[in-house]
């Protein structure tokens, strides 16, 4: 049940990776930028970790965890509005967003290896299992998305329909949060019988 939090969790990170460029350069019209763009992310992220460690230790993981999610939708989700132009407003989402992602990174691992050390302290290949997870998603939302873009006839580097900028930002954000709020809704019925 984790492993399937986990798979829910890190596919709006995947999704948003995959479609990342395309959605810089034709959506946003900003190409060029994606670099200062992804630094801003990750950089964000990084900050992030200690400070959700250390709300984690006060409230609990979980708490903590579901909030961060929570954010994290409201963080993402405005990317929806955004259109030619909208750079340094795009800017803040990946600051928010970065953020929120910090949680992600620290405190579900941190509440797996715990699960695991009640349940089988010595099962490595529930880590290895982890690890494909996270890898396996990339792969997922490549497989699903880039065929729906191509469907709508998105092609990079050259101008598009408005209905394939509009599927763009419907899958590089909306499919996102959907997902979010499907991890959102499983964690929180999930039992870890903490002790």
């Amino acid at each position: 049940r984790l492993l399937f939090i986990a798979f829910l969790n890190a596919a709006p990170v995947a999704v948003s990776s995959t479609l990342f460029l395309f959605f810089v350069e034709s959506r946003l019209a900003a190409p060029g930028m994606e670099g200062v763009l992804l630094l801003l992310f990750f950089l964000s992220a990084a900050a992030a970790a200690p400070v959700w460690s250390r709300l984690a230790e006060s409230y609990g993981a979980r708490p903590v965890l579901l909030f961060a999610m929570v954010v994290s939708i409201f963080a993402f989700g405005g990317a929806l509005l955004l259109g030619p132009g909208d750079v340094w407003l795009f800017a803040l989402i990946c600051v928010a967003s970065g953020f929120v992602v910090g949680a992600d990174l620290t405190l579900l691992p941190a509440i797996f290896a715990r699960r695991m050390a009640q349940i089988a302290p010595n099962a490595a290949e529930g880590f290895g299992l982890w690890s494909f997870m996270s890898k396996f998603t990339l792969a997922f939302a490549a497989i699903v998305l880039l065929p729906a873009l191509d469907a709508a006839g998105f092609q990079t580097g050259t101008d598009n329909t408005a209905e394939a900028l509009h599927l763009l930002g419907l899958l590089y954000a909306g499919v996102p949060c959907c997902l979010k709020l499907a991890a959102i809704a499983l964690l929180a019925t999930t039992d870890l019988k903490e002790n």
